[in-house]
């Protein structure tokens, strides 16, 4: 399948074949004579698409469809970024040999999950069904989804690749991009030509991949107090893993419900915009990674509250009781690219949010001192007086700060929560009101728990240090 392809045949990747270690190194053509030196060039004449996306969010605009249209993101209103994306037909080997058995350096590319355009004009999906308060879902046939491997991760730097040979160039080439160079693979040269390198230039672009397929899609209304702002780093962080972490879910859940491989299923999510300006609507989608769909979608579909019931349990009953995701949950190999974005808690307070309303409470004072207790000893370590579950006037405070002429009563709030919106509520905002000698600060439990530095600065900024 291609686009498990784009990820592990990625130029940069190492791949074993008889024993010998080989460095992907470049992209071809597959129709092509073995006398033919330019070996790329169809690709290129017959393969180049403009990508579309958001740099900040999930929007992804289809291929197929106009690319002039839109200039910022419907959704999160950032800069819309243009890029050029070949379909490879074949990957070749760096310089067309093998490595040294003892060269172990490599890139890890990875591809994006199967993503799924986000129409410009009118939402073009129909015949929606309830599912929970907060939910609905359908059944799309024969829809283009998208694979896209950018590059390295977090930058989106794409890949060099030579419009002629097809070789890529390593990353930071520089001038060596308009020199003659190897190419991936060897020509069959006729007797009367003459055996050179290629001399054709680089050229910038993502590696992708469209296709069909039939998907299930179950779409939540996310409004306030659920954190909207996702041009926020930390909303939007907290929303991506909490909708992976869902998807994941969903995916083992109807595997085993439907007693089908997960390699049979493959789920993605995205964002799209709200009826209404205070709301966005995410939407989870299923779909069969036969391409052209072989019926599972539809299958699930017919099951959906039994697969979601499944889903819930199998994100809040770890056997091994893990503190975001394990193999004994959420892990397994084919998602091993984001292992680090599962948080079945997330996923809980997402998935509970859709199907019941449930908004996270903010009064259990004890168990935000727990989560709190790293933070209380590097502010210790400072030389800050710290007092965890401090009794204040029969009031647990999770953690409270004492410096000359400052009192800080500091407390957390779940991820997903906007703790600025009209509906938000927290215990020590009441408690301690009228206390003047005593500020409150409220801290995102996920930015806590993943930079407990930046925590740590922050509250130092607070103490005026």
């Amino acid at each position: 399948m291609i686009g498990k392809a784009l990820t592990e045949y990625a130029p940069g990747r190492q791949i074993v074949i008889n024993k010998k270690t080989y460095r992907s190194g470049g992209v071809i053509s597959a129709n092509v004579s073995l006398t033919d030196p330019d070996r790329a060039v169809p690709l290129f004449q017959r393969q180049l698409k403009t990508y579309v996306y958001c740099t900040q969010c999930t929007f992804v605009q289809d291929p197929f469809g106009a690319v002039n249209e839109l200039a910022y993101c419907p959704i999160c209103n950032g800069k819309l970024a243009k890029a050029d994306m070949i379909v490879p037909e074949v990957f070749t080997p760096e310089e067309g040999r093998a490595v040294d058995e003892f060269d172990r350096d490599q890139e890890l590319p990875y591809a994006t999950s199967a993503q799924f355009p986000v129409p410009a004009g009118e939402d073009d999906l129909t015949n929606w069904f309830e599912i929970g308060l907060r939910g609905q879902y359908t059944y799309a046939a024969n829809r283009h989804l998208v694979i896209v491997n950018k590059g390295k991760k977090g930058t989106d730097s794409g890949f060099q690749i030579c419009e002629k040979c097809g070789a890529a160039a390593t990353e930071g080439g520089g001038a060596t991009q308009y020199t003659k160079h190897r190419r991936p693979y060897l020509v069959q040269w006729k007797n009367d030509k003459k055996r050179e390198d290629c001399d054709g230039q680089y050229r910038t672009v993502f590696l992708g991949h469209t296709f069909l397929s039939d998907l299930l899609v179950i779409r939540m209304t996310l409004a306030s107090p659920i954190a909207l702002d996702i041009q926020s780093s930390i909303p939007r962080a907290v929303l991506n893993d909490g909708l992976r972490t869902i998807s994941e879910a969903l995916l083992l859940a109807a595997s085993r419900y439907l007693d089908l491989d997960p390699a049979e299923f493959s789920t993605g999510f995205r964002l799209v915009p709200g009826d209404m300006h205070e709301e966005i609507r995410a939407d989870i989608y299923l779909f069969d990674t036969l391409s052209g769909g072989a019926g599972y979608s539809e299958r699930a579909g017919q099951y959906l509250e039994e697969i979601i019931n499944v889903a819930l349990e199998i994100l809040e009953e770890c056997p091994g009781h893990c503190s975001r995701s394990c193999t004994q949950c959420l892990r397994y190999y084919q998602n091993q690219h984001w292992h680090n974005d599962l948080d079945r808690f997330l996923g809980v307070a997402l998935l509970r949010y859709l199907l019941f309303d449930d908004i996270p409470c903010t009064d259990n004072l004890a168990a935000q001192g727990e989560v709190l207790r790293a933070l209380g000893r590097l502010l210790t370590l400072d030389g800050y007086k710290c007092s965890s579950s401090f009794l204040n006037n029969g009031v647990s405070v999770p953690l409270l700060v004492k410096t000359e002429g400052r009192q800080l009563a500091i407390g957390i709030y779940h991820g997903i929560l906007d703790k600025n919106a009209a509906e938000f509520s927290h215990p020590l905002y009441d408690y301690l009101n009228g206390y003047d000698e005593i500020d409150v600060i409220l801290i995102n439990e996920y930015f806590l728990t993943r930079n407990l530095p930046g925590a740590y600065q922050f509250v130092k900024g607070k103490l005026g240090i």
